[in-house]
């Protein structure tokens, strides 16, 4: 099964607004991640569930994304509500460890993608992976499968 490694904060879900919004009240900025709650009541970018749903045809779906504090179990129960075809879930800051079990990575952070060999790199939010509703599954499907 090929792999597709698909990060959540600023991917999926919009939380980086969340962010920008609530971290000026906190004593402690990072203390917005370390929230158990945190994805509870968040829903997916627009148009992430669908097409998400289309790649999962044709690619195993693993969600790879940080952890900070306990929010584990929020956002994993977010993403099994959300993308019930998901194929699993790996926590981790050093993403690049998975450069030889996928077939591509979309993260929205360059410096998460950097260590990726240079075709998996997908760079979500910038050129043509600007948001969902443009990513088309089909000329992605022609480059990576």
């Amino acid at each position: 099964m090929r792999l597709l490694g698909i990060d959540v904060d600023g991917v999926v879900v919009d939380t980086l607004t969340l962010y920008k919004q609530a971290s000026p009240h906190l004593e402690d900025p990072l203390d917005f991640w370390r929230d158990e709650n945190l994805y509870d009541n968040l829903v997916p970018m627009e148009g992430a569930v669908e097409k998400l749903e289309q790649l999962s045809k044709y690619f195993g779906i693993v969600f790879v994304s940080r952890l900070k504090g306990n929010h584990h179990r929020s956002k994993v129960y977010f993403l099994k509500e959300h993308f019930p075809f998901m194929t699993g879930f790996i926590g981790t800051h050093e993403k690049y460890l998975l450069n030889d079990s996928l077939v591509a990575m979309v993260d929205d952070l360059e410096d998460n993608l950097s260590k990726f060999e240079a075709h998996k790199r997908i760079h979500f939010g910038q050129g043509e992976y600007k948001d969902w509703n443009s990513f088309s599954v089909k000329d992605f499907c022609k480059q990576y499968l």
